[in-house]
């Protein structure tokens, strides 16, 4: 019965061991691939595991140091990554000068196509659009306040939006409807906390 726990703490030390040397060996044994520069922008691509093929592509842009003018640093601007491997990307992300990131798009059914594409503010989600119905402009925008929902608007028959959700907490404090399409709400609708 010993023997069982020996192994597996072997194999764990085995593994401690293994990521200690791979570390020490440089950015290329961690999965670093390749760098690409094109004037002030550089391309690092990296692996996530997948025999060698990148999925991983992170852009920075070299810029002046804020706490030293006469240094260069590199700042990330945004980062792609293929999630299931099949060649195509399918999270986006775009970062500000600081580092923070803005937007964010996402293809959940890898199909080669957005989403879903939230908006930061200081690295906290603002809005959302989500695309329901396969076509290139979203059908349902959501509004957070201070990490929050707050707003649902959705293009149910209209092209634009025709649904209207008000959040209060973490429930639907009331709902407004375009019957005409006019953009315009027609019937609201209190929800009551219970329900």
């Amino acid at each position: 019965m010993r023997t069982l726990p020996l192994l597996v703490l072997s194999a764990l030390a085995a593994a401690c061991a293994f990521r200690m040397k791979t570390d020490e060996m440089g950015p290329a044994a961690t999965g670093e691939l390749r760098e690409q520069v094109k004037g002030d922008e550089i391309l690092r691509q990296y692996s996530l595991g997948r025999e060698g093929k990148a999925d991983v592509f992170k852009y920075f842009k070299k810029a002046v140091d804020p706490a030293d003018k006469n240094k260069t640093i590199e700042v990330l601007k945004r980062k792609e990554l293929d999630l299931n491997g099949d060649g195509r990307i399918d999270l986006w992300v775009s970062y500000d000068d600081a580092g923070a990131v803005v937007e964010q798009k996402m293809d959940l059914d890898f199909d080669g196509k957005v989403d879903v594409i939230d908006h930061f503010e200081k690295n906290v989600v603002v809005r959302k659009e989500v695309f329901h119905t396969f076509t290139e402009k979203p059908d349902e925008w959501k509004f957070y306040e201070k990490g929050k929902l707050a707003r649902v608007e959705r293009a149910l028959h209209h092209p634009k939006a025709d649904y209207w959700e008000y959040w209060e907490g973490d429930h639907i404090d009331r709902i407004g409807e375009d019957s005409d399409g006019d953009g315009q709400v027609d019937k609201w609708t209190r929800v009551k906390k219970d329900e």
